[in-house]
């Protein structure tokens, strides 16, 4: 009976009915609890599919509720190392991750990690993924040690099958070398994230945002080596891909333009600075609300151009547009 239910919801959540699905994963807690009683591991599957689809819903607080006591129940049922409770923990570091709750998803990471190190029934081609998530999670809190032996240790895994999944092996190199620049080995840092671009080209689609996310990192750690030529052909390289994967009115592209800008200026290409910037502002004041920070920022760098082009009241009238925005969104003294 709960096997058919759980077949409905999928059902029908694919087919996009999702307030029906939940309303049918809640009678199928209910007829589990009701069935085995509370702490069943029947009920924690109940309890994990509603988590599932309340993070679909983006109510993450539901969905920890949910996932949490389905996770207290197959610990105390199950142990740590079977496979429900393996799931468990996975989808809630999963949410953990997307909460920004890095502590939390390193901790259930960890613990999902070693079920499936341990228990030799589960899909270990899923850990070089597992430790992916983990070293992300060890990253944002600042732990670059671990978070490099988390992928170093999944490129171990993940070297003899790595065709299996291309697109993580990418992530897993441009990770590392990210976490090289942090600890400021930049040659390593720029060689890693080199090597990811190079892998990703020859791998994924044309468009893949991951080619676009590679051009860009590149961009700001050529800059940070001094190579102005480098950064600037890799951010003419994003802008062109982001305007043939999502079109020419796009904010990933002011982002791109933004960054360019800055190259040319510190390349004294003022010239070339102004028109990257006024195209930008076009498309800011197209895809922003009125008067956003981005504009602002836009305006203070057009006077700092124009101030070097020596056109010092255009300056001072884009400086001062620039300021009366920053003033909307300074708190009130």
């Amino acid at each position: 009976m709960l096997e058919e239910l759980n077949e409905q919801i999928m059902t029908l959540w694919n087919a996009g009915k999702q307030e029906k699905a939940i309303e049918i994963a809640q009678d199928a807690a209910y007829s589990a609890e009701k069935s085995h009683g509370s702490k069943d591991p029947a009920v924690a599957i109940a309890l994990r599919n509603l988590g599932k689809l309340y993070t679909g819903q983006c109510d993450y607080d539901q969905a920890e509720t949910f996932l949490v006591k389905a996770f207290d129940i197959e610990r105390e049922a199950l142990g740590l190392h079977h496979k429900d409770t393996f799931e468990t923990m996975n989808d809630l570091g999963d949410l953990y991750s997307m909460l920004h709750s890095y502590g939390q998803a390193e901790e259930y990471y960890l613990l999902a990690l070693d079920a499936l190190k341990q228990n030799l029934s589960l899909d270990r081609t899923m850990i070089p993924k597992m430790l992916f998530n983990l070293g992300r999670a060890q990253f944002y809190l600042g732990l670059f040690e671990d978070a490099r032996n988390s992928f170093d240790e999944a490129l171990k895994f993940q070297e003899g099958q790595r065709s299996l999944d291309p697109e993580l092996w990418g992530s897993l190199l441009f990770s590392k070398g990210k976490i090289f620049i942090n600890q400021n080995q930049l040659d390593s840092g720029i060689a890693m994230l080199e090597q990811a671009y190079q892998h990703d080209r020859e791998n994924l689609e044309e468009v893949h945002p991951n080619l676009a996310r590679d051009l860009f990192q590149l961009a700001d750690a050529y800059r940070l080596e001094g190579s102005s030529e480098k950064a600037k052909k890799s951010l003419q390289d994003y802008i062109e891909l982001v305007q043939r994967a999502c079109g020419r009115d796009q904010p990933e592209l002011v982002l791109g333009l933004h960054h360019l800008a800055q190259v040319l200026f510190d390349r004294q290409e003022f010239q070339e600075a102004e028109g990257v910037i006024q195209r930008a502002l076009r498309i800011t004041r197209k895809v922003y609300e009125k008067n956003s920070r981005v504009e602002a920022g836009l305006l203070g760098l057009l006077a700092d151009v124009l101030l070097k082009l020596g056109r010092t009241s255009e300056a001072a009238k884009y400086l001062h547009q620039s300021q009366k925005i920053l003033a909307i969104h300074s708190p009130a003294r």
